[in-house]
């Protein structure tokens, strides 16, 4: 499994804070969203991530293209996003990359660790929805049929034609390796290199299977708003005590739990190796 971050945008609806810099180099708390969704996407054992970024526009100055490089030195550069969109970055990744499962991400988006891993877990082609309260929403909507296969997304579907449906394309997808030639096929098309990938899944939903994930745990940074959002989930810590008997479940909840970013587990076992008592690891706990 491999992960490409699309982060090549200008940043043009963050206002100020788009001109100085990259969305990707926007911070919550002490890390920046970049370093958020690598360390997200290491902690899911995914290692291999091509990260895709700008040339043309203010943010894209060269020390922040040094700044990001700092971060993460596997990058392929966009040298025409001024005049593309995220179909052209994409098609620049899987370019580059031999076929194999990919993790699809824009820039600005955050998400919980453990979508990944049941999208990851998942043998078919996916898109990240989220559920909306109606279906007057700026976005691409999805309408699907009762197994969750997209037959539509656009964002011009009116309520008449969603017929209930309330879900939300959210910048993220999951492409099964068998499905990567179509996708390349579409995206080497001329016409979609200044498109929304919206335009491509709905083009590729004509030949290939592509479900949704509905999930509410993930943020769309797009608006400064949504990053002050954003920085105050971050903000909240939590302290979460288990106790109960050896071989209870203790040590698979503290690590399913570990994959949540900036979390730190605490184990029992730890201090039981220090006195020299078992068992000495979470391996072993699991026993």
């Amino acid at each position: 499994m491999k992960a490409i971050i699309l982060a090549a945008g200008l940043g043009t609806r963050m206002g100020e804070f788009g001109k100085e810099i990259p969305k990707c180099l926007l911070t919550i708390g002490d890390k920046t969203i970049l370093e958020i969704q690598i360390e997200i996407f290491k902690k899911c054992g995914i290692n291999e991530i091509i990260l895709v970024i700008g040339n043309e526009g203010e943010c894209w100055t060269e020390e922040n293209r040094s700044k990001i490089k700092m971060i993460h030195n596997n990058s392929i550069i966009n040298f025409v996003n001024h005049k593309t969109h995220n179909s052209y970055s994409l098609k620049r990744a899987l370019d580059s990359i031999e076929p194999d499962d990919v993790f699809v991400i824009d820039g600005d988006v955050i998400l919980s660790p453990e979508i990944i891993m049941t999208m990851m877990m998942d043998s078919r082609t996916l898109v990240l929805s989220k559920p909306r309260e109606n279906s007057e929403f700026e976005g691409n909507k999805i309408l699907s049929d009762e197994k969750g296969r997209i037959l539509k997304l656009s964002r011009n579907l009116t309520p008449e034609i969603l017929q209930g449906q309330k879900y939300m394309y959210c910048g993220v997808k999951k492409i099964n390796r068998k499905d990567i030639k179509f996708f390349r096929e579409v995206l080497d098309r001329h016409e979609y290199r200044d498109k929304d990938l919206g335009f491509v899944l709905n083009e590729l939903i004509k030949t290939i299977p592509i479900y949704h994930y509905p999930d509410e745990r993930s943020i769309n940074i797009n608006r400064h708003e949504e990053l002050e959002e954003a920085k105050i989930f971050f903000s909240k810590k939590f302290v979460i005590c288990m106790q109960g008997y050896t071989a209870a479940g203790k040590s698979t909840i503290a690590k399913k739990i570990s994959v949540i970013p900036h979390t730190h587990i605490y184990h029992s076992a730890l201090i039981r190796k220090q006195l020299g008592f078992s068992p000495q690891s979470l391996e072993e706990a699991d026993k």
